[in-house]
């Protein structure tokens, strides 16, 4: 968050980066691999790589301590375009091609962004923000959500972001000309306010990387071209003592357009943010995965695959520069950051398309059933042909992330309202937005407990939820909220029957044990409570809800 002061104080501007998308990396690829992508090219065709899952895991058991790294790096994918499930073989197979400099993704980092999604149900998150003692210390608390804490994947959305701050205060040059830093840009916006005797505005501004909403149709799924754009917003704006609206902060504007334009051009002089890249694409993927015609068998990689270890702080020194503002302010300035990075994805059932081409290359091209990576050529590129009907899917990734940085600003009425654009200009996200609408409805239900107004907005919550689950019945995390809803307004029957529907649906959906356990000790029914207390924390010991579950145990007298 950035906050702007006039000359009689010094200027303080707090921003925030979310990189997040349309909710949102490994080592080379070996000389071998590559060679293999030059032996198979033909004139118009795209080279890509195929990678399997069933034949990694296989590897891994057998030798867990010698993997190659081919093995540990997806076979050399430094940019992921789709998935193939092939049932008969109950093999998951990732799809991607190599690009010479690329970032790297490892298994690591799949099994990360897996854990997040679809065990804990949250997206992946760095964010560094004021303690309550930053003014006295000069240090800043760092969150972490979604699993990554301790590992390399929390570790490189940090890196990219503490280098996003720095590079906006001018402190680590952008070594691209275009874009100069927010500090030297600073003048743009105290020209609009030369004539005000007083001012304070506070803004922010955030990154995240857009990706065209994830399609699946069946068993294949494919991956857009990821586009990182920053946007700006001024959240508040006093001149001359008086609140104003629609006030622009002109110098972050300007500075959100470069790194836009530009971001390419970043990536290619700073490897971290091609990291951000890779790491959003592999929750998109993810994300598809829950999409897929038929139930993948995810077991090792979800509970059993070991993750390496990484170093993720708990805090940092407030970045903050000071110096002289520019001729139109005459005073001094001072500006700090806060913020993060969220990764989010979207993907949609599309049931128009022929995919069999795309299929039928991946599996007709592999050597062999153990084979674990394999290059095959395509005439063009990864797409399903066809998919989908909505004109507006490829503006929804903004609207949804801005939705979110609107649910975080605790702005829920502007978070709901963009919501019901995206089912208007999405029909086949319809059921997504109504339970982003609920999800928005909640969080203010819960903001005023106690309320006539919260509990209307916890009731609204309870109906758009009712309507995404008969647009959408197989809808396991819908059903969970649902669930979860309900138990808050009392309704623990029907909450019950909410949660073993989504179980039933869906057997990975594990906060619906969660939310049995919550309700079966409310009820009483302590042993119940137990067995689904301890069912949650067998898959998810590190997930949001795992301390108060682990207390709950105690009370009963059944702590793990």
């Amino acid at each position: 968050m950035r906050r702007l002061r006039s000359s009689a104080h010094p200027t303080r501007r707090r921003a925030a980066l979310v990189f997040g998308a349309g909710c949102s990396l490994p080592r080379w690829g070996t000389r071998s691999v590559f060679l293999l992508f030059l032996s198979i090219s033909h004139v118009g065709a795209t080279n890509y790589i195929a990678y399997s899952l069933r034949s990694a895991e296989a590897a891994l058991n057998s030798l867990p301590h010698s993997a190659s790294s081919e093995l540990r790096t997806l076979g050399g994918i430094t940019q992921l375009t789709g998935v193939v499930y092939d049932p008969r073989a109950r093999d998951l197979i990732l799809v991607g091609e190599h690009h010479p400099g690329g970032a790297q993704i490892t298994l690591d980092d799949f099994a990360v962004a897996l854990r997040s999604r679809l065990l804990l149900r949250q997206w992946p998150e760095v964010s560094i923000d004021p303690a309550p003692d930053t003014a006295k210390t000069g240090y800043m608390k760092v969150r972490i959500e979604g699993g990554i804490e301790g590992t390399q994947f929390g570790r490189d959305l940090y890196e990219a972001d503490y280098l996003l701050k720095r590079i906006s205060l001018g402190i680590e040059p952008s070594r691209v000309v275009a874009v100069p830093s927010n500090w030297s840009l600073v003048d743009e916006t105290l020209r609009t306010l030369a004539d005000a005797n007083g001012f304070d505005i506070t803004s922010r501004f955030w990154f995240y990387p857009v990706l065209k909403a994830v399609k699946v149709r069946q068993n294949v799924a494919s991956v857009s071209g990821l586009e990182v754009k920053v946007f700006t917003e001024v959240l508040s704006a006093n001149v001359n003592g008086r609140a104003t609206k629609d006030l622009h902060d002109l110098g972050s504007e300007h500075f959100a357009r470069n790194v836009s334009d530009h971001f390419n051009e970043l990536v290619s002089v700073h490897p971290a943010f091609g990291r951000v890249q890779v790491l959003n694409e592999l929750v998109a993927v993810t994300r598809a995965i829950e999409l897929l015609e038929s139930p993948v068998d995810l077991d090792y990689w979800l509970t059993r695959y070991p993750i390496g270890r990484g170093t993720t702080p708990k805090q940092v020194k407030e970045l903050e520069r000071r110096g002289d503002v520019p001729k139109a302010s005459g005073g001094v300035s001072a500006m700090s950051y806060q913020g993060g990075v969220l990764l989010q994805a979207l993907a949609i059932r599309v049931n128009a398309g022929d995919i069999t081409a795309l299929r039928d290359v991946v599996l007709r091209t592999r050597p062999k059933a153990t084979t674990l990576t394999w290059g095959f050529a395509l005439a063009g590129n990864w797409i399903i042909p066809g998919g989908g009907s909505d004109a507006g899917l490829d503006t929804v990734g903004e609207m949804y992330s801005h939705a979110a940085f609107l649910i975080e600003q605790q702005r829920f009425d502007d978070a709901a309202a963009v919501y019901d654009s995206i089912g208007e200009i999405a029909p086949s996200l319809r059921a997504e937005a109504r339970s982003g609408k609920a999800s928005a409805l909640f969080l203010k239900g819960l903001s005023g407990v106690g309320s006539e107004a919260s509990d209307a907005a916890i009731r609204g919550a309870l109906d758009l939820l009712k309507d995404a689950i008969k647009t959408k019945p197989d809808c396991s995390e819908c059903l969970y909220r649902l669930g979860y809803t309900m138990t808050v307004l009392g309704m623990h029957r029907d909450a019950t029957e909410a949660f073993t529907e989504a179980l039933r649906v869906n057997p990975r959906e594990y906060l619906a044990h969660f939310g049995l356990g919550v309700v079966f000790y409310k009820i009483e029914k302590d042993a119940d409570a137990v067995m689904h207390f301890k069912e949650y924390l067998k898959y998810a010991s590190t997930g949001p809800y795992a301390e108060q579950a682990e207390e709950t145990l105690k009370k009963l007298g059944a702590a793990r």
